[in-house]
């Protein structure tokens, strides 16, 4: 990630070691949670909702949550897998298409 402080490409200090021993300590156990949100997301975007209603249903979904740690870490961890995918591609709304 960028801030005001870092350089695109540049290497961010690492995070605490407590902070990776946590992530990685409930990984396998929060994973299995985001397989099952984009399976029903792509059900979803099967069924005619648009990029930004399905994000929007996401969002939703994400603030009623409960244990809020558990959230910030699904969404890390989906954006990590984001980012490692060679061309992500970008949200695209049908009212706005030319």
């Amino acid at each position: 990630m960028t801030g005001p402080t870092s350089t695109p490409g540049a290497r961010r200090p690492a995070p605490p070691a407590s902070v990776v021993a946590a992530a990685r300590a409930d990984y396998d156990r929060v994973r299995p949670k985001l397989a099952e949100a984009v399976v029903k997301v792509r059900a979803e975007l099967a069924a005619g909702a648009d990029d930004f209603e399905a994000v929007a249903d996401v969002w939703l979904s994400l603030l009623v949550q409960q244990y809020k740690p558990e959230t910030l870490l699904l969404a890390a961890i989906a954006i990590v897998q984001v980012a490692k995918e060679p061309h992500p591609q970008a949200l695209t709304d049908p009212d706005n298409q030319k």
